[in-house]
């Protein structure tokens, strides 16, 4: 009533409010109804009655009990949000669900080896790519008790792929055994472990962000000289700024970088020769230069092909959720632990780089993955985006 005609109000017109809110996440229970059939008309005395009965869709695991969703929700909570399987056991028992870490390890492990397959078959796909970057970070190994490493390897634009490797040691032999057979340019920094991928130096790209830090580092030492070479470093990746946008492309992009950085890169090596002579060897400078002129066969690659990078930074910041994750996890509880950690952050990885819900993918491959497909190519992450993501993203 309105009080001041006594008269029944009419609705004009309302106002709405948006606000965020949220509800946390809920365990279900998923119930599938399996009918089963019998003709009628059948005799027994006859002949035995004809039953028929759908196929139950196959678990992930079997005779977990555990479906697919949860599954690769346990995985990205690990490997993309870097949250331990003990928080994420008492996260669970918030919800209702009394689980124990030792279950959810096994969970883990247990869908690792569901997901190997598609592991194997990016492995073998980045093994054909033109050119790789490559990096390594120490992790730490309980048992036994020793530092292991993680190692990051991405396909190029043909097999777009980041892979991760866990291994006991540093030794070559491991990036040997990962892409064994491997023919392709590797853009890494100074270390040799990375010899046997690129024959010593035949195919390696080096990286001029590794250069630049050692100069920045040794302004301390020597300001004037190294904030001349900063100059340099800065001028060449003005060239990269300008061919970023994809304007160029192939030819157009080698001959921009000939054009404009080719003199640059001829003066600095000058430079850097004329420096060697004078600068103290165990000096932040004198290392800034001999780090330099060591990878000075490397880095001037760039300028011959258009898929060659000026440094190696996408694998660095592809190996930095490693990095985040054993601030959170410490360390990988044992040697069979490396596999699963390797497996599961590469299709995480990956699943990233091609812009998908890693679980979302996740869910659907390790429910597709339950009825044993003969092909998995269309699961590789690459695939999967242009199966379920809209054209033209």
């Amino acid at each position: 009533m309105c009080p001041c005609c006594a008269g029944i109000r009419v609705r004009i017109g309302e106002t709405i409010r948006e606000r965020l809110d949220d509800t946390p996440a809920s365990l279900f229970v998923r119930e599938i109804a399996c009918p089963t059939y019998v003709g009628r008309a059948c005799e027994p005395a006859a002949r035995p009655p004809q039953f028929a009965a759908p196929a139950v869709p196959p678990d992930p695991i079997p005779k977990s009990g555990v479906g697919a969703g949860l599954l690769a929700q346990v995985i990205v909570s690990k490997y993309v949000d870097h949250l331990p399987l003990y928080r994420q056991e008492a996260i669970f028992a918030r919800h209702g669900w009394p689980v124990s870490r030792t279950r959810l390890c096994d969970l883990v492990g247990h869908a690792a080896v569901l997901l190997d397959p598609v592991d194997r078959a990016m492995v073998g796909r980045v093994n054909a790519s033109f050119a790789i970057h490559a990096d390594e970070s120490p992790v730490a190994l309980l048992q036994p008790r020793q530092t292991a490493y993680g190692w990051v390897d991405l396909g190029d634009a043909v097999n777009p792929f980041t892979l991760f490797d866990f291994t006991p040691g540093r030794g070559d032999a491991y990036p040997a055994a990962f892409l064994a057979g491997y023919a392709g340019f590797v853009h890494t920094a100074g270390y040799a472990g990375y010899n046997v991928l690129h024959g010593s130096g035949e195919r390696h790209l080096g990286c001029g962000a590794h250069v630049r830090r050692t100069f920045f580092d040794a302004r301390t030492n020597h300001p004037a000289k190294a904030s001349e070479a900063l100059a340099y470093i800065r001028t060449l990746y003005a060239v990269e700024r300008e061919i970023a946008d994809g304007a160029l492309t192939g030819d157009a992009i080698v001959s921009r970088r000939q054009t404009r950085a080719g003199p640059i890169v001829t003066r600095f090596g000058d430079w850097l020769i004329d420096e060697e002579r004078t600068a103290l060897p165990k000096s932040p400078f004198g290392q800034a230069v001999s780090y330099a002129r060591n990878q000075w066969p490397t880095l001037g690659r760039s300028l011959t092909d258009a898929r060659f990078a000026i440094d190696n930074n996408v694998a660095e910041r592809a190996i930095r959720p490693l990095a985040l994750g054993r601030k959170n996890w410490l360390f990988v509880g044992g040697d069979g632990g490396l596999r699963t950690a390797a497996v599961l952050m590469s299709l995480c990885a990956s699943a990233k780089r091609h812009g998908l819900n890693p679980w979302t993918y996740l869910t659907d491959v390790l429910t597709q993955l339950a009825a044993k497909p003969a092909d998995v190519s269309p699961l590789l992450p690459d695939a999967w985006a242009r199966d379920h993501l809209p054209t033209g993203r």
